[in-house]
């Protein structure tokens, strides 16, 4: 499928899959390492999904860090990426089936398990931003693992990847902002 993007898109596609992947690998490596020093509090996130069932939800808090550190790596290593993208495909797909399971179900104040200082519970927003890590990672599969630019393009494709990076901590900021302002409005005026 590689071939198919880089005819209709040109090489910009696999270069703009590279950041992509810089990206998402800088975010799982914060999310697990967050998972890991906070693990009870994980523990309790994944459990209050109520997907699975409540004794696995131990089992998952070491699980879900170990399969997001193995995409990490793997999504920078170009023999690796498409396994990668793949893993993380997963993993990210796993937890936005649980955010729209339980916000069908009416259940908002569930602490997504994110990672990250502040407490941020599961919205149509925090759906939405799943679903768009969801398409770079799909676009990182489709794109070829392999490609060659000189060093100034890799230098500007890094610093594009560190601002997604960026971007996507800024929008939890947000996220997690517009949350606290709306329970300190709602107390406010009962």
């Amino acid at each position: 499928m590689g071939p198919v993007i880089d005819a209709v898109l040109g090489q910009g596609a696999g270069m703009a899959a590279w950041s992509v992947r810089l990206a998402i690998a800088a975010i799982f490596l914060e999310a697990a390492q967050h998972a890991l020093q906070e693990r009870e509090t994980f523990a309790a996130a994944i459990g209050a999904y109520r997907i699975l069932p409540g004794s696995w939800s131990g089992g998952a808090s070491f699980a879900v860090p170990a399969l997001q550190l193995g995409s990490s790596f793997a999504l920078m290593v170009p023999q690796a990426t498409r396994a990668g993208a793949g893993l993380a495909l997963a993993v990210l797909l796993l937890f936005t089936v649980a955010i729209a399971i339980n916000l069908q179900r009416g259940r908002r104040d569930i602490d997504c398990g994110c990672g990250g200082g502040a407490v941020q519970t599961i919205s149509p927003a925090l759906l939405l931003r799943n679903l768009v890590l969801c398409a770079g990672l799909v676009m990182s599969l489709a794109s070829p693992p392999r490609i060659h630019f000189g060093a100034a393009a890799t230098v500007g494709l890094a610093g594009f990847g560190v601002f997604l990076t960026g971007l996507y901590f800024a929008t939890n900021q947000l996220l997690s902002n517009a949350q606290a302002f709306a329970a300190a409005n709602r107390g406010f005026a009962a």
